[in-house]
């Protein structure tokens, strides 16, 4: 979602977030923020700390959330903008959840996520619900947030056969707008029944 919250004199510097802790993990990229209990009810001042904690650091990482459900996941992520469908091709669990699961295929490559469509995804939430024990931080429970207009990941398959389940909902973006003003055109195809456009 693009919103007057998403322009450059919303990011803030370190030390300046009012309701969330936030530590800068990377150099150019990544933050652990503290504080936030996922649900409906975070507050809107933490909702802001949070959205310029993306906006600054591209991906944000929130740990030990494993009270969080389906239901938990959905409601914060409705927080951070207008959910869309789980995926254009693939049903999820046909309203926004999009299970990640290695029984079912890996993401071997770097990539963005429904980058095809003509309204991308302005931001994921992914929830750490079965891991393998070889990950390198990665705790069940963790949360991933990730600003998808700026950022590409990897998912490394490094676990062999090892169960690893994970559940991402999307969070609606904007039609791309080019650096000259002008809205992007489709060529062909029409993502209307994936994802409405951002509020």
């Amino acid at each position: 979602m693009t919103s007057v919250q998403d322009h450059p004199a919303a990011l803030r510097k370190s030390g300046s977030y009012r309701r969330v802790d936030v530590t800068q993990v990377g150099g150019a990229i990544g933050a652990v923020a503290g504080g936030i209990r996922i649900g409906g009810d975070v507050g809107p001042a933490a909702v802001a700390d949070l959205r310029a904690a993306l906006l600054r650091h591209k991906v944000v990482f929130l740990r030990d959330q494993q009270h969080a459900t389906d239901a938990d996941q959905r409601a914060f992520a409705r927080l951070l903008g207008t959910l869309t469908r789980p995926h254009p091709t693939v049903s999820g669990d046909g309203r926004v959840v999009l299970p990640i699961d290695a029984e079912q295929g890996k993401a071997n490559s770097w990539h963005t996520d429904v980058t095809f469509v003509d309204r991308v995804p302005a931001i994921s939430v992914l929830r750490a619900i079965t891991l393998p024990p070889v990950r390198w931080t990665w705790r069940p429970g963790d949360i991933a947030i990730w600003d998808n207009r700026a950022t590409q990941h990897y998912a490394v398959a490094d676990y062999d056969d090892q169960p690893r389940l994970l559940h991402r909902i999307t969070i609606a973006g904007d039609i791309p707008v080019g650096i000259n003003g002008d809205t992007s055109i489709a060529r062909t195809g029409d993502a209307s029944h994936y994802s409405g456009l951002a509020a």
